[in-house]
């Protein structure tokens, strides 16, 4: 998932710092899970990314099929 993350906070072009503060989380937080020093992201955090980015949760959580959930801009 981290490589997934990676890949919204560059197609909406954010820092991971704007990202972060976005879905609810510190800054140092998403460092730490993206350098792989924390295991995972709360199923809250996950659900505040699909939401905010209308990201389909099949393609965050496994990879498989489109970044976006149908029916608003695809980016």
């Amino acid at each position: 998932m981290r490589e997934r993350i990676i890949k919204i906070i560059k197609t909406f072009n954010l820092t991971q710092k704007e990202f972060a503060k976005n879905i609810g989380i510190t800054s140092a937080g998403l460092n730490d899970y993206l350098k792989g020093r924390a295991n995972d992201i709360s199923s809250n955090k996950i659900k505040n990314i699909i939401l905010k980015y209308n990201i389909n949760p099949i393609w965050l959580l496994t990879g498989e099929g489109k970044m976006f959930l149908p029916g608003k801009k695809e980016y």
